[in-house]
C-alpha cells in the first residue's frame, strides 16, 4: 500500500477552518507522525528569530527538541536568548539546545553570530531563516536598508552565505543539508528588485509593498540557493500560514479586520510547515519550491482577484533571472558595508 503524503492526511483540516487550534496539524503531530529517527541525535539545526514566550521560531525550536537535535536558537539579546533556551528545556525531549545572539538589522551581528556558532559547530543540518518584521514604519537597519528587505533578506542572505560551508560539510546523499526560507502568501503583494537595496529615506514608502518585496525576496534565496547548491543543498521557501504571534505588532484593528479569524492558526500550528520542510523526507523532491500546507503553491494568473492571505503564488516567485540579479546586487551591498 502506498503511504500517504502529509499533504493528503491534512488535506481535508483546511476545507472548513475554525481558527487557532482547529483541526489542522501541529510541528509535534507531524513529529509524530514521520517518527523519531536516531539519526537525528547528530544533526545541528540553526534557528533564527526565537522569542521565549511565543512565536512559530520557539515552536519549532520545540519539536527539533523532541526529536533529538542539537538546536541553536537565535535572539536578538543575550537575555532574550537564554530565556528561549530555558523555556525549551522545561518542555519534553532529549535533545541539546544552545543560545546565540543576532540582530537581523545589523549585519556585524549577523557576522559576528555565524563567527559564534562556527566556534561550537564545524557543520550545519538544517538552517531555518525564520526571523522577520511585517509592515513596519518607514525606517532604515543599520547600515541603511530599508528595513524590512534589509532584516528580512539582507541579513538572510549574509547568514546562509557565512553558514554555507559548515551546510556544505554537513551534507549526505542520504541527507542533504536544507536551509528553509520562512516567506509569505504576502509575496503576492510585489515583486522584488535590486533597486529595493537602494531605497532611501526621501523615497516613497508602503509599508505592506515593502513587506512584499521582502517575502519575495525569501522565495528568490530559496530558488537561487537551489540553482546553486541543487546538487548538495535542499532550499525551500514555505508559507506558515496566518498566524497569531507578535509579528503583526505594528497592525493596526482596522488593518487585523481584513484577515478572517477562522483562517488564523497558532504559534504551534503555524510551525508546522517550517519543521515539516526540515525534518520530513517528503520534502527531498520539492528543492526549489515555494510550499503551502504541506505542497507546492499553485500558480495563480495575473492579476488574480483572491485575498492575498489565501493559498497561490506570483508569477514573479519562480523568475529565475530576477532571484539571480537579486543575489547579486545583494552580495554587492553587503560589500558595500563596512564591516
Amino acid at each position: 500500500m502506498t503511504q500517504s503524503t502529509t499533504y493528503q492526511r491534512y488535506s481535508s483540516t483546511y476545507v472548513h477552518l475554525f481558527g487557532p487550534g482547529d483541526a489542522r496539524p501541529t510541528a509535534m503531530q507531524l513529529l509524530e507522525d514521520e517518527g523519531k529517527s536516531e539519526e537525528w541525535k547528530e544533526r545541528v539545526v540553526l534557528i533564527t528569530g526565537c522569542a521565549a514566550t511565543s512565536g512559530i521560531g520557539l515552536e519549532t525550536a520545540k519539536t527539533f527538541y523532541r526529536a533529538g537535535a542539537h538546536v541553536y536558537v537565535t535572539s536578538r539579546t543575550e537575555e532574550k536568548a537564554r530565556e528561549v533556551v530555558e523555556t525549551i528545556q522545561r518542555g519534553e525531549g532529549d535533545g541539546k539546545v544552545s543560545p546565540l545572539t543576532m540582530e537581523l538589522d545589523s549585519l556585524s551581528s549577523v557576522r559576528q553570530c555565524a563567527k559564534d556558532f562556527l566556534k561550537q559547530e564545524k557543520q550545519l543540518h538544517v538552517l531555518i531563516l525564520n526571523a522577520g518584521v511585517m509592515a513596519t514604519p518607514k525606517g532604515t537597519t543599520r547600515d541603511g536598508f530599508e528595513t524590512q528587505i534589509g532584516t528580512n533578506h539582507v541579513g538572510h542572505h549574509l547568514l546562509f552565505r557565512l553558514l554555507t560551508e559548515a551546510l556544505l560539510s554537513a551534507s549526505t546523499p542520504s541527507f542533504l543539508s536544507r536551509v528553509v526560507c520562512v516567506a509569505s502568501t504576502g509575496h503576492r503583494l510585489s515583486p522584488a528588485s535590486p533597486s529595493d537595496l537602494e531605497w532611501t529615506l526621501s523615497d516613497p514608502y508602503h509599508s505592506w509593498l515593502s513587506y512584499g518585496k521582502s517575502k519575495t525576496a525569501n522565495i528568490y534565496l530559496a530558488t537561487e540557493i537551489h540553482r546553486r547548491h541543487h546538487d548538495r543543498l535542499l532550499a525551500v521557501a514555505i508559507h506558515p500560514g496566518l498566524i497569531t504571534t507578535p509579528l503583526a505588532r505594528h497592525l493596526d484593528e482596522e488593518a487585523m479586520k481584513g484577515f478572517p479569524l477562522s483562517d488564523f492558526l497558532n504559534a504551534q500550528q503555524g510551525a508546522a510547515m517550517s519543521f515539516w520542510a526540515g525534518y520530513s523526507q517528503e520534502v527531498e523532491k520539492m528543492g526549489g519550491k515555494y510550499l503551502e500546507e504541506f505542497e507546492e503553491s499553485e500558480s495563480l494568473p495575473e492579476g488574480s482577484s483572491l485575498p492575498v492571505y489565501k493559498k497561490g503564488r506570483a508569477a514573479w516567485a519562480y523568475d529565475e533571472k530576477a532571484a539571480k540579479d537579486l543575489w547579486e546586487a545583494t552580495e554587492r551591498a553587503i560589500e558595500n558595508v563596512a564591516r
